[in-house]
């Protein structure tokens, strides 16, 4: 057989030989169509990795891993080279900016606590209270008393007292006003302030003795004392 004379016999307008590059043609362009198609849309990957584009270039899995992208290259303008030339396409690797920490600041030391030390010295003795006011060895004073109103026949004594302060100006709680007849008491009261009129008496009011000291301090107070 004569393929030679085969191929170009005519078959239609045209011999059998362009009609078998036609069809090669057809379907090595099919082919590559269909490969890309499939390199791009139909494989999945791990996003990130490396894969095979539809045109045979290298590409990378997208986020999703359904579509083959094209990696990106980083370019970065450099002036540094070899007699100061300019190459301005450097490595596939983006150059990444240090950023440095700013100095911690320098811990702030605290001022020393100034200690509190009470004043020294010996206890005070004043007219207004006796001993040391920074310790608890001090007490108030005595009141100075007065009475008025007594008689044979009342049942009403009024009492009234001068107020006093401790050594350092403190000043007392309450005043506690004492009566007593022949040394029996009578009535004994705290009294906020420095009067106190006692109207439940009998037998008169005379004969009494009264005694009227300052309460809060430390230490026991003298008191100041009148008789009727």
């Amino acid at each position: 057989m004569d393929i030679g004379a085969e191929l170009k016999g005519k078959v239609g307008p045209l011999p059998l030989y362009w009609w078998l590059l036609i069809m090669t043609a057809v379907a090595g362009g099919a082919w590559l169509l269909l490969k890309k198609k499939k390199g791009s849309t139909g494989q999945t990957g791990t996003p990130g990795t490396p894969c095979t584009m539809g045109d045979g270039s290298a590409g990378t899995w997208d986020s999703t891993g359904t579509v083959c992208q094209a990696t990106t290259v980083s370019t970065v303008n450099s002036f540094a080279g070899t007699g100061g030339g300019r190459g301005w396409r450097g490595q596939s690797t983006t150059a990444t900016g240090t950023s440095t920490p700013a100095a911690t600041a320098a811990a702030s030391t605290p001022a020393a606590t100034a200690a509190t030390t009470p004043p020294a010295g010996n206890p005070i003795t004043t007219g207004t209270g006796t001993g040391n006011p920074n310790s608890g060895n001090w007490s108030f004073p005595a009141p100075q008393v007065k009475v008025t109103g007594a008689s044979k026949t009342s049942t009403q004594l009024k009492i009234s007292w001068t107020p006093v302060k401790g050594p350092g100006g403190q000043s007392p709680a309450s005043y506690t006003v004492e009566i007593r007849r022949g040394g029996q008491l009578i009535r004994q009261n705290a009294v906020p302030g420095t009067s106190y009129t006692e109207s439940g008496l009998s037998k008169g009011t005379t004969g009494l003795t009264i005694n009227v000291w300052a309460n809060g301090g430390p230490l026991a107070p003298t008191h100041g004392t009148a008789t009727t």
